[in-house]
């Protein structure tokens, strides 16, 4: 870089050693994605850059990729002109894209700029570095075949003990290759869920191909109400688990922990810009939240409803959100977006996205019991972005929801014997396939977590979250859907926090 030149571009294409060095080695490979890093402004670009704003012919695929991402980081997705504000020549992800040396062959190339400044402080370097996690790990995905859930859905919201009911599993292959030998499998924990077919095998999917499947269950007589009951779901392609995540059947109407149907005052709610209380839109009579009530939503906006006061799940291992919406922004710029806050930690997580129009009320429901903190405190927010372009009608919100479950009892068993001191065994066999034994101690009644981690710190099982009176427990962990390797398993009760590891041999 030249001094004083902070976006030095060269005398020509390629004129500069560094771009030359990039230009040689991208050219010997046969990449399929590419993801530049670039410093500031907090955006995910896509190309083209030299007709901006006319997309490429895979423009579908660049908006899921941005999509996905935004979704995780909350960056600000589209093209340059959309993102930075003006127009540039020269992108590397058009380079990329059309005219690297592999004739014929598209490299899916973002741009993402991040950070507040060129040069950020160095106490932000970590927090920067862990926000962009996710959206490398990525690009690296969808180089590949990458078979993901797009949408899971039981066929009704609770259910009663005896009863029969379906969870149907919507899921596309995101990434650039066709997948092969896919596996689609559902599994209970415990014997309180019957699923008669656990397993559907797939011989291939196309890239960006969709399709679903149902899996029907049954849920055993002696049930007891308010009882979450768990099952795993996995998707494997070959040998590799690409998606595990545990799915809960709701029996009963649970406990409510907070409601809000926009009838009373807005009190319960916080606004950085303009949400308030309309009469025009509603799903119960005959009030609903809007972002908007006077109009259409502003351009450049990012305006949000948030809970004025934590809610307390009250340990509860299993906490729904349930709400009703519609919503009319502009497709693929402007985006509804629900997220959550553990209430300690003040940085939101995302749970859902939408863009677009959904002209009915529609009820939608989440398991976010992975973002409850704890300390069982949680916050939820509506936040409606927009770009500088078309605004609309925008999002109503109505009859908002929390409620929380208990997770029948499986696997965690008492020996009664009281414990002089915390305590956390080596599992037991170790290496194990697929189920082992975990012995923890607890000497004083309290909230206790004990979790599972893969070595990468993503965090893949909660075995216990809940209040626990003194005592010796044992834990019967199953780990089957979860491929071979090394794993972490750590517990925290009252100041007592201890981790030690195991290992998973298929």
């Amino acid at each position: 870089m030249r001094r004083g030149q902070a976006t030095y571009r060269g005398t020509s294409p390629f004129s500069e050693p560094e771009t030359r060095n990039v230009m040689n080695f991208v050219n010997s490979r046969n990449f399929n994605s590419a993801f530049n890093a670039h410093t500031f402004g907090n955006y995910l670009i896509k190309p083209w850059d030299w007709i901006d704003p006319q997309p490429t012919p895979d423009n579908n695929k660049f908006n899921q990729f941005l999509n996905d991402m935004t979704e995780n980081s909350h960056y600000v997705g589209g093209s340059s002109s959309q993102t930075l504000g003006y127009f540039i020549r020269g992108g590397a992800t058009d380079w990329f894209y059309n005219d690297s040396a592999h004739s014929g062959h598209h490299i899916f190339g973002i741009l993402p700029e991040t950070g507040p400044s060129f040069w950020p402080p160095q106490n932000e370097i970590i927090p920067l570095a862990q926000n962009m996690l996710y959206s490398n790990q990525y690009m690296a995905l969808i180089a590949g075949s990458y078979v993901n859930p797009v949408s899971r859905k039981f066929n009704q919201a609770n259910y009663n003990p005896g009863e029969s009911g379906n969870l149907k599993v919507v899921f596309k292959n995101k990434g650039l290759l066709n997948a092969s030998n896919v596996r689609i499998i559902l599994t209970p924990v415990g014997s309180g869920l019957t699923i008669p077919t656990q397993q559907y095998l797939y011989s291939n999917i196309n890239s960006f191909s969709t399709d679903s499947i149902t899996f029907y269950f049954t849920i055993g007589n002696n049930v007891a109400a308010n009882n979450a009951l768990a099952a795993n779901l996995k998707i494997v392609t070959d040998t590799s688990t690409i998606f595990s995540k545990q799915v809960h059947v709701l029996i009963g109407n649970g406990f409510t922990s907070f409601t809000d149907n926009a009838e009373g005052s807005f009190s319960n709610w916080t606004t950085n810009e303009s949400w308030g209380i309309t009469s025009s839109q509603s799903n119960s009579p005959t009030h609903s939240f809007t972002d908007s009530p006077d109009g259409q939503y502003l351009i450049n906006s990012n305006n949000s409803m948030t809970l004025a006061n934590a809610v307390n799940t009250n340990s509860s291992r299993v906490v729904m959100l349930n709400f009703f919406h519609k919503y009319s922004v502009e497709q693929s710029y402007d985006f509804c977006k629900v997220e959550v806050s553990d209430a300690v930690d003040t940085s939101w997580q995302s749970v859902k996205s939408y863009t677009g129009t959904l002209a009915g009320w529609t009820s939608e429901s989440f398991d976010i019991t992975d973002y409850v903190s704890e300390l069982s405190q949680i916050k939820i927010r509506f936040r409606l972005s927009s770009d500088y372009l078309t605004n609309d009608d925008g999002w109503y919100v109505d009859d908002v929801k929390i409620s929380s479950y208990n997770l029948d009892p499986v696997g965690i068993s008492s020996n009664n014997e009281i414990a002089n001191s915390y305590s956390l065994s080596q599992n037991f066999p170790n290496p194990f396939n697929p189920v082992t034994n975990m012995e923890f101690g607890i000497s004083k009644t309290g909230f206790v977590s004990l979790k599972i981690f893969d070595v990468l710190g993503k965090e893949v099982a909660t075995l216990v979250k809940e209040n626990l009176q003194p005592g010796t427990y044992k834990y019967n962990f199953d780990g089957s859907n979860l491929p071979s390797g090394i794993y972490f398993y750590r517990i925290n009760a009252g100041d007592f926090i201890q981790t030690k590891s195991m290992m998973l041999l298929k």
